[in-house]
């Protein structure tokens, strides 16, 4: 039986939640230590590859979902919050850090 687009695409997210769930943890070890850095940086060397297989998954899969000729649209709505994600969540964490430190 094959894996298929939206598997994959639940799998990758899957794994980018847990890697990030593992950083915050290995993030906010006190005191810090030269075990908790190289914990932190392996976990985000090696579990950063594997969270890519979300985002190489996803816009096959709205592919095959959206009808053929509302492709392109999907694909620019999908590309657009993608973007607006990119450009808002630097200026919002930068917000909870100056707020909580």
């Amino acid at each position: 039986q094959s894996f298929g687009l939206a598997a994959g695409a639940v799998l990758g997210n899957f794994v980018t939640g847990v890697v990030t769930i593992a950083l915050l943890f290995i993030g906010n070890i006190s005191p810090p230590s030269r075990a908790s850095f190289g914990g932190f940086v392996a976990v985000m060397y090696i579990g950063f590859p594997v969270t890519v297989i979300s985002q190489l998954s996803t816009s096959p899969m709205l592919d095959r979902l959206a009808p053929i000729d509302q492709r392109g649209y999907v694909q620019g709505i999908f590309t657009t919050l993608l973007n607006f994600g990119n450009a808002f969540a630097p200026w919002a964490l930068g917000l909870l850090a100056d707020t909580f430190g």
